[in-house]
């Protein structure tokens, strides 16, 4: 049977199937042109297509992070039919956190105004102040690629004070131990009979020696007599004092 037709003012005999069909001709064209605007930006990263003005539906973008920054989830976008982007957008994650806090040493100042750290980076290490550098070991730190830092190996030392020095007179009190850390006090007495002037105490300083003036222990409390050093008195007795001692004697009969 015929198709069925469709009487109205403005489209005097056409089909149903005709109105559809004119339809679809009318709308492909709307479609066609819908394009997306310019790709978004990407943290640390850009796109391959920064020559192109226009980004039709079903065009790709491609995206790469910058050098020590790495790509998390797909490279690429597509401009949709719907003129909107593909969604998600790529990532491009961050070298490494802040440096690790270190107990024998800190960043150089040059260091510590770094406030993002890409893989590959290097950052700086100063002794703190009681500690000093061990030969042949590097004062560094270095993002890796799986965005931690390398392992802070203890390229500073302690420093250290030897025996504390023996003072005349006096003596150490407590510890006597081979070496002292910085920072390590100690205290001397003195011997009987000795009086202590000066601090009784001394430090172990940053450097690595003693702090000064050392006591001294100074005599006085006791006097120290020398026979030599006291001379006799000497005794005159008179002669005429003898003989009557004699005279006296003799007159003792037994």
């Amino acid at each position: 049977s015929p198709p069925s037709q469709l009487n109205t003012p403005n489209f005097p005999n056409l089909s149903l199937h005709h109105i559809l069909t004119l339809f679809s001709v009318l709308l492909c064209p709307l479609s066609s042109v819908l394009q997306c605007p310019p790709p978004p930006n990407v943290d640390k990263a850009k796109h391959n297509s920064q020559h192109l003005d226009v980004f039709p539906a079903g065009i790709v973008v491609n995206y790469s992070c910058d050098p020590g920054y790495s790509l998390l989830g797909e490279e690429s976008i597509i401009c949709t039919d719907s003129g909107n982007w593909s969604l998600p957008l790529p990532q491009c994650a961050g070298g490494c956190g802040a440096p690790p806090n270190l107990s024998f040493a800190e960043l150089t100042k040059e260091s510590k105004t770094k406030l993002e750290f890409a893989v590959g980076d290097t950052v700086r290490y100063s002794c703190r102040p009681g500690h000093s550098r061990r030969p042949g070991m590097p004062q560094t730190l270095t993002c890796l690629q799986n965005h931690t830092w390398s392992e802070a190996l203890e390229f500073c030392k302690t420093v250290e004070c030897l025996q504390p020095p023996n003072i005349t007179n006096g003596r150490l009190k407590g510890n006597t131990s081979g070496t002292f850390p910085s920072g390590a006090t100690v205290s001397y007495t003195c011997n009987r009979g000795y009086s202590l002037v000066g601090n009784a105490f001394i430090n172990c300083t940053v450097s690595g020696v003693w702090s000064q003036p050392l006591p001294q222990c100074k005599g006085g409390s006791v006097l120290h007599w020398h026979r030599e050093d006291v001379a006799a008195p000497s005794l005159e007795v008179p002669k005429t004092s003898l003989d009557r001692a004699w005279s006296n004697l003799g007159q003792w009969k037994v």
